[in-house]
């Protein structure tokens, strides 16, 4: 089963129970593209720890 798999599981049996979810709060190993994807759908708010990721920034003005 994919991670993907997983959360569509667990999102599924939750909203079963008929419970909310504000934040999705997920484990690093759950991090990737497909996961995000999935979750941005039902506008959570997202937290997964990320290591070795650089943010570049740019002035505007």
């Amino acid at each position: 089963m994919s991670r993907l798999e997983i959360v569509e599981k667990l999102i599924e049996q939750i909203l079963a129970l008929g419970l909310e979810i504000e934040p999705a709060v997920l484990d690093v190993g759950f991090y990737s593209v497909d996961v995000i994807n999935y979750l941005s759908r039902f506008n959570f708010i997202i937290a997964v720890p990320v290591e070795n990721i650089t943010i570049l920034t740019e002035n505007i003005l």
